[in-house]
């Protein structure tokens, strides 16, 4: 996880501009890029906002689809599902299933409906477009890995079909026995451990989690209470602390083969993981994916090239395409030797049949990660090292629901379950690539055509990708603060939910500029 300036809420109130006249420091410009970025970031905050308000969950069959079981492994021709209060009511074929009077219907065309695809591994730092972008992909629930106040007040909006954005599971905010800023909660005794998982389970959070350093003790008492709690621990395998041990005290899912590699040093443990894991109540997410964030050279150009760029920030791609031309220290290079480690250790429990799951890490910073498409690259890493195109499906629907104990709820195409499906037009198990072939998302039972989608995706890249790219970061004027704060004003008025982290930060850069009244305006909602 690697941190961006993320959005933030801002209350106006009498708005008076009064920027510093003059001031051409470095300093400055760099708050004023700073403030641009912000502004940008309001205008997507209005983007997901409306189109909350535009898509709206219906009650529809969906006929004549070649609908992949994932109890079965294989695709049954012609079916229909119907769906109703955004939850699927009945499945069959399309010959038998009686329709109720005047219900929409729509045509699948004889193409494939998956169901909905889950991103096990992601942040909530850095845009807000990260909602529309995974809907376009295909992904229709996400589990955060480090949660707040504010993501809980955002997952209920989402529940409660405010925001059009992936089902949302969240974590705890991190635990972690040394200090990473604002992202972790830092406990060093088993008190504080027992503490923190008795008030994150209090304060409605769906997990625990942990992180690098934590000391054995306390690292033991947080999985002893959690288990009083009856509540899951996930996240990182602390250093120093076994996978085998890891196993025994119920750590539920592991992430980035972290155990498995030491986290100290960039090495494969010489632990005999393989047969700790042999037939262990775990799951593993790998997230392949982030190794983007250590390419450098014509690789950074060559993804930089792919279509999927034009949906993120044009800001983010300068400040990437920089690493083309960044020495390749002795950190990155023991960094790229992750991705060839964490595919050996894959090869490895693929024979004892290991469970995984697949996570991106995206949303956190990383760079050239899009929300949405990073996990399609996952999924493509995944089956490239070994796994079959059903397993690989397996990793971001069945596998994914299991892991967090919600198989009741998503995960496969059946009665009683969520409303998340994805209608594809070429097989998915013929190759995992073919998920990309993205013709319909059904979320909650809110059906979002092709023709939306391309809205949605058009809408995000009119504020991204400007035409033509600008070659520096340009600074915010006086009236794009201005029309910054009335917009988020004004999505606050209407029970828009922002991050909340970086408000200090957002004060700070408007006082610094000169913006004293606006910077006494920022509230901080929690």
């Amino acid at each position: 996880m690697h941190r961006r300036t993320p959005t933030v809420a801002i209350a106006v109130v009498g708005l008076v501009l009064a920027a510093t006249a003059g001031d051409s420091s470095q300093e400055s410009l760099k708050r004023r890029q700073a403030l641009a970025y912000f502004a940008d970031e309001a205008r997507i905050d209005e983007l997901v906002a409306r189109v909350s308000e535009q898509y709206r969950p219906q009650n529809f069959a969906i006929r004549n689809v070649k609908l992949v079981s994932m109890a079965e492994g294989r695709v049954l021709p012609n079916q229909t599902v119907v769906v109703a209060n955004g939850r699927i009511s009945q499945v069959g074929p399309s010959s038998s299933t009686k329709l109720p009077i005047g219900i929409r219907v729509i045509d699948g065309g004889g193409n494939y409906l998956v169901p909905g695809l889950a991103d096990m591994h992601v942040h909530e730092f850095v845009s807000s477009s990260q909602h529309l972008l995974n809907l376009m992909e295909g992904v229709t629930t996400i589990r955060d890995m480090d949660g707040f106040p504010w993501t809980l007040r955002v997952r209920e909006n989402v529940r409660r079909g405010r925001l059009l954005a992936p089902n949302m599971y969240i974590t705890g905010e991190i635990l972690n026995g040394a200090p990473m800023g604002f992202y972790a909660r830092v406990v060093t005794t088993t008190e504080a451990g027992r503490e923190a998982v008795r008030e994150d389970k209090a304060a409605g959070f769906d997990f625990i989690k942990v992180h690098n350093i934590m000391k054995p003790e306390v690292y033991e008492a947080v999985l002893d209470e959690a288990h009083r709690q009856k509540i899951d621990v996930v996240g990182h395998i602390p250093q120093g602390i076994k996978v085998a041990d890891a196993i025994r005290l119920g750590q539920k899912t592991m992430e980035h083969f972290k155990g498995y590699i030491n986290d100290s040093n960039l090495t494969i443990s010489d632990e005999d993981y393989v047969t700790a894991t042999k037939g262990a109540d775990i799951w593993l997410c790998p997230t392949f994916s982030t190794y983007r964030n250590q390419l450098r050279g014509p690789d950074v150009l060559r993804v930089l090239s792919l279509p999927e760029m034009r949906y993120t920030s044009w800001r983010d791609r300068l400040d990437w395409k920089q690493r083309a031309d960044e020495p390749v220290t002795p950190l990155v290079q023991a960094r790229q030797r992750i991705l060839p480690m964490e595919e050996q250790i894959f090869r490895q429990l693929l024979p004892i049949g290991a469970r995984f799951i697949a996570g991106t890490d995206s949303g956190g910073g990383y760079a050239l990660m899009p929300p949405g498409f990073i996990l399609h690259e996952e999924l493509r890493l995944i089956q490239e090292n070994g796994l079959s195109p059903f397993e690989t499906l397996k990793t971001a629907t069945v596998n994914a629901a299991a892991a967090m104990g919600r198989s009741g709820e998503f995960g496969s195409i059946e009665a009683g379950k969520r409303a998340d499906m994805v209608l594809v037009t070429a097989d998915p198990l013929a190759d995992s690539a073919n998920l990309l072939q993205i013709k319909t998302v059904i979320v909650r039972g809110i059906v979002l055509e092709r023709k939306d989608l391309d809205y949605i995706g058009e809408s995000i890249r009119a504020i991204y990708d400007p035409q033509p790219t600008p070659t520096s970061a340009t600074p915010a004027t006086a009236l794009d603060v201005k029309r910054m704060l009335m917009r988020m004003q004004l999505l606050h008025g209407k029970g828009y939910i922002f991050r909340t982290q970086d408000i200090e930060q957002l004060q700070t850069l408007l006082r610094d500029e000169g913006y004293t009244a606006e910077a006494t305006a920022v509230a901080v909602f929690k």
